[in-house]
């Protein structure tokens, strides 16, 4: 005897199946997007639906779609708050024509057997043909159908109207392929050079960027002789940003110095030093580079007596010293220092 003896059994009892992976949004959002990408760069769908029609065919697509899309883009133009709705709906029942005009050419039909009355009749009775076709198209095809007016006192209504046949008219567009195989396989390959050219000048950017030697001084701590009421925050000299005034300004003084603290002892190879950008470029000048190990002994580098500029930065190359720290001194008694960027390479 059990312990559940008495008790009622149930005989369609199963083992519980595994649980099915659900999609998220987001991978499904993604796969929908994957496969967009692929048919705008393979058009394999646009190819196969242009193979459908003759060339005879594909004259009479596309001269249906020509004037669908000339008076759907008066339909735009005029918009859903047009002070005459009738017109609106007179382009539109035009446009509606053409488009499923179109789209019954596209798929066979012979737009001389079916009388104009009947264009939309026909194309209900194949709509299974185009899959599950847009709520958006029927309502268009009411539109098509109201007799045009003078007035329209209902301006929500009629705007609502208006919305949903732009959707139609997208939809319907989406439906047609007036070119021939031979201009979508051009545009194919048009597509798929453009592309590959963007992603040659993206990785040349990349390696570019990974190549690029690093800026030794950005973030370094900046000290200055004195300061200049003026300047805030001397750091931005290092801050890797051209200033369009300066970045550091010194006082006045008999030995005026802007100096920047690299972390830790470094290979110095070239400094790139950036004057001021408001004027007055040659006012503190002549300046001296000096590097060293510590901020009690200096080796001088480089010095400038001559004009140079944010355009035209002065820079000192083959330094070949290890150093912590980098300094721009004037050499000009009463003189000061005023700089937009100091930048520091090990090559």
């Amino acid at each position: 005897m059990t312990d559940n003896e008495g008790e009622p059994q149930d005989s369609t009892a199963v083992e519980p199946s595994e649980k099915a992976p659900s999609t998220s949004p987001w991978s499904a959002a993604l796969a929908r997007v994957s496969l967009e990408l692929h048919e705008f760069f393979s058009l394999r769908a646009r190819e196969t639906l242009a193979a459908t029609v003759s060339p005879e065919q594909r004259a009479t697509v596309q001269k249906h779609f020509s004037l669908a899309r000339e008076h759907a883009a008066v339909v735009e133009e005029l918009g859903d708050r047009a002070e005459r709705p009738a017109v609106v709906i007179t382009l539109s029942r035009e446009a509606a024509r053409h488009f499923v005009a179109a789209v019954l050419a596209q798929r066979g039909f012979a737009l001389a057997d079916i009388d104009r009355a009947r264009l939309w009749e026909e194309f209900e009775r194949n709509a299974d043909a185009y899959g599950e076709v847009p709520e958006e198209v029927w309502a268009l095809r009411e539109l098509a159908e109201v007799q045009a007016v003078e007035s329209q006192t209902d301006t929500d209504a009629f705007s609502q109207s208006f919305s949903k046949a732009r959707e139609a008219f997208s939809w319907f567009a989406s439906q047609i392929e007036a070119r021939c195989p031979e201009q979508i396989r051009r545009t194919r390959f048009i597509r798929r050079l453009v592309a590959a050219l963007v992603v040659l000048a993206l990785l040349g950017l990349a390696v570019r960027a990974l190549l690029a030697p690093k800026n030794l001084a950005r973030g370094a701590r900046v000290t200055v002789s004195t300061l200049h009421p003026a300047c805030t925050d001397p750091g931005a000299v290092a801050n890797g940003k051209l200033e369009t005034t300066y970045g550091a300004h010194t006082d006045r003084s008999d030995s005026a110095w802007v100096q920047l603290d690299l972390g830790s002892s470094k290979r110095v190879e070239r400094v790139v030093v950036f004057n001021r950008g408001d004027g007055w470029f040659d006012d503190g000048l002549p300046f001296v580079l000096e590097v060293g190990e510590t901020p009690d002994a200096w080796t001088r580098v480089s010095d400038r007596s001559a004009h140079f500029a944010q355009g035209d930065p002065w820079e000192t190359r083959g330094i070949g010293k290890t150093a912590r720290y980098v300094r721009v001194r004037s050499a000009r008694p009463g003189g000061y220092v005023a700089l937009s960027e100091i930048e520091v390479y090990a090559r």
